[in-house]
């Protein structure tokens, strides 16, 4: 914020993104002491409950993956964006990111407020 205001001049930007990040390490270190032993026991949770068995219906239009959960004895969708069913689209951004399961109303208006960002997608 110091610096969107032009506060810190140039010449000491350095030294308070230093200070800053050590201040900022000092107070993360608790919860990174932790966050391996959180992670890791999230991860066996996950793998015990989970069994190793996943399924996908790669349709021409829509998509659904599955997994068997162990705790509930049966297979249960994975939602994506609050859906069961993603599109079967893969996309590239300008970046050259891989974008999977992007709906052609999300490829198209990412596009078109690119080239006209002051323009409304109409399809």
């Amino acid at each position: 914020m110091l610096r969107a205001e032009g506060q810190v001049p140039p010449s000491r930007d350095s030294e308070v993104t230093a200070v800053l990040g050590a201040f900022d390490a000092v107070r993360r270190g608790p919860f990174e002491a932790r966050a391996q032993d959180w992670a890791a026991r999230a991860r066996k949770e996950t793998d015990e409950r989970f069994a190793c068995i996943w399924g996908l219906d790669l349709g021409t239009t829509s998509c659904a993956v599955a997994i068997y959960d162990s705790r509930i004895g049966r297979p249960v969708l994975c939602p994506w964006k609050g859906s069961t069913q993603f599109a079967s689209t893969l996309s590239i951004d300008v970046d050259g990111v891989e974008q999977v399961g992007l709906f052609g109303e999300e490829i198209l208006g990412e596009r078109v407020g690119l080239q006209n960002p002051g323009a409304a997608c109409k399809l």
